[in-house]
């Protein structure tokens, strides 16, 4: 009989870790996966999952797929009524019996840690040839909710399982991770109790072997995926374990990113030295910050050296290596809006690659849902649940905030603007924040929100936004957007806003540079053709003023020159930059 695992993921490059464990708990069983999206039209999957002619469906569930995913439930009952559909994940574990009441609901829910319930469960069915009616007594598999003739019924909870070595790799098969993000776990747990999450309702850090973690590393590096992420809550919770593991990679040095959920201010100054040395682009760090504001900080239970965290990121940050993305939360209690724009304008100022502006999320069994009415929350009742005001956030300012991450994520966290946006924040007297909250207003006002817009388009208006709000220094500010431009684009057309700086004799010049110029700068060129240089390479002048701004302040020469180099087959080893250069 087969068995199909099922998910709808955010995004088509995502896979989804726990089918995978599912299926690798039931290795005698014939288990099919297949992994959807949730802008996928939902008749379509439907007719897929019937097509395989399963036995029992098992769906993951979360907060961004719980409403699809109970339409296709829906869906099923009414076409494939003996197929036994099975509920599990997050999204389902906090209330089960929720899911199994209605005659068009679920028939079974997985709740908690699902390797060994799911084995009980496919045992349990397969005794009863996959049917409920007339079929198995579930009544003593823990950790499930399931339908019965008197109405919903919820087994006892199963027990955490403490030696994860029992658990089944979850990559003794690869199939499925083409071009897609691939998943790993090396803990399981948290050793913090911040209330906002639900690993606060768990108490304990469980790690694999670490030899395991290292095998599934090097089976997924082999099937080619480019990224690979740790899902460990607190990556770094015990040194001697991230150690092991970052030691190993980065000794490795695999053509893949790795990314990590870390603290920051648990990193002593040995893990920092090794940290310096690891191998550009070879790791990406996500750190929690959250807040600056000791009281909602206080509120959520975090505990968080924040000096020492900005100390620790300033270290990382100038190593050049590795990028680091740190998240803040909009809507935590005894944060106003001030308050946040303070937390924004502190940790921008200390330099992360990327600044990711988050919504409180109220999560069923989560503290603070659980003390909502305290703060006078209000959210919605579906998933996700998202904060919608408190008792000192309006509605009206998330709304701004809404807007203003938006700006964020297209003009900072693209990295497509960083010394035009430079410029820009340092003309605000009160900060990056006021920045991004007066192109948020400009952004609508304009109804550009309403709009889908190229990478292209951006930089004009940018532009437009810089004539909007400032008079002066524009020669500065548009050198600096060509700079950017020319950073992540090819001059193939020149945009209409694009300055020209008056170089004599420049195509003349610029190929005597190719010919005999650039061979010096990098010998690696010497074979080749001024064609095959033409792809890779642009030469483009530049106003004194803007090298002067970004550092380069004698550039030798009549007049100022960068030249803009790309990735490809050529310069492998090269990551896509710039160079004064004299011709």
């Amino acid at each position: 009989m087969k068995i199909l695992l099922t998910t709808l993921n955010a995004k088509y490059v995502h896979s989804n870790l726990a089918l995978r464990y599912l299926r690798a708990a039931c290795p005698e069983e014939q288990v099919l996966i297949q992994e959807y999206t949730i802008n996928d039209r939902l008749d379509v999957i439907a007719g897929d999952i019937y097509r395989t002619g399963a036995s029992v469906v098992g769906f993951s569930c979360y907060i961004w797929n719980l409403a699809p995913t109970l339409e296709l439930v829906g869906i099923l009952r009414q076409v494939s009524p003996s197929v036994v559909i099975v509920l599990g994940g997050p999204e389902v574990s906090y209330d089960p019996a929720e899911y199994v009441k209605s005659e068009n609901g679920a028939d079974v829910v997985v709740y908690g840690e699902g390797e060994e319930t799911w084995r009980e469960l496919i045992t349990c069915l397969k005794g009863a040839g996959f049917r409920l009616k007339g079929g198995p007594d579930l009544s003593r598999i823990e950790g499930i909710a399931y339908r019965s003739p008197g109405g919903p019924a919820v087994n006892p909870p199963r027990d955490l399982i403490r030696k994860l070595e029992a658990v089944p790799s979850p990559y003794a098969a690869l199939d499925g991770l083409e071009n897609k993000i691939a998943y790993i776990e090396s803990t399981r747990g948290c050793p913090f109790n911040c209330q906002y999450c639900l690993s606060s309702t768990f108490q304990g850090v469980r790690y694999f072997p670490l030899e395991r973690t290292k095998q599934e590393l090097e089976r997924l590096v082999g099937t080619g995926v480019r990224q690979i992420k740790f899902v460990d809550r607190t990556f770094n919770c015990s040194k001697v374990h991230a150690m092991d593991i970052m030691t190993f990679l980065s000794a490795w040095n695999p053509p893949a990113n790795f990314h990590f959920e870390i603290s920051a201010d648990l990193l002593d100054e040995e893990m920092l030295g090794f940290l310096k040395g690891v191998p550009p682009g070879l790791f990406q760090f996500e750190v929690g910050v959250q807040s600056t504001n000791p009281v909602a900080l206080e509120l959520i239970q975090r505990r968080t050296d924040l000096a020492l965290l900005k100390k620790n990121v300033r270290r990382i940050s100038s190593g050049n290596n590795i990028m680091q993305l740190l998240d803040l939360i909009a809507g935590l209690p005894g944060e106003d809006y001030e308050s946040f724009a303070r937390s924004f304008n502190t940790v921008y100022s200390w330099g992360p690659d990327k600044l990711q502006l988050g919504f409180l999320k109220l999560l069923k069994g989560s503290g603070i849902r659980e003390r909502s009415t305290e703060w006078g929350y209000k959210f919605t009742a579906s998933p996700p649940y998202r904060v919608l005001a408190n008792d000192i956030l309006s509605y009206a300012q998330l709304l701004k905030l809404e807007v203003i991450e938006d700006m964020v994520e297209k003009f900072f966290n693209s990295g497509r603007f960083k010394h035009s946006l430079a410029y820009l924040t340092d003309r605000f007297q009160h900060g990056p924040f006021a920045c991004f909250e007066e192109l948020a207003g400009f952004w609508q006002e304009r109804g550009y929100h309403r709009q889908a817009h190229s990478a292209q388009v951006l930089y004009e208006l940018l532009l437009e936004f810089y004539h909007h709000r400032f008079s002066g220094g524009e020669r500065l500010f548009v050198g600096l957007l060509k700079l950017d431009y020319l950073l992540w684009n090819k001059p193939v057309h020149i945009p209409a806003w694009f300055p020209l700086e008056d170089f004599p004799c420049l195509k003349e010049r610029a190929d005597t540079f190719f010919r005999s110029g650039l061979p010096q700068v990098l010998p690696q060129v010497k074979q080749v053709s001024r064609r095959e240089m033409q792809r890779y390479f642009h030469l483009e002048p530049f106003a004194p003023e803007v090298l002067e701004y970004i550092g380069l302040l004698e550039v030798p020469g009549d007049t100022p020159c960068l030249l803009f180099y790309y990735p490809g087959p050529l310069l492998k080893a090269l990551r896509p930059g710039f160079m004064p250069v004299v011709i």
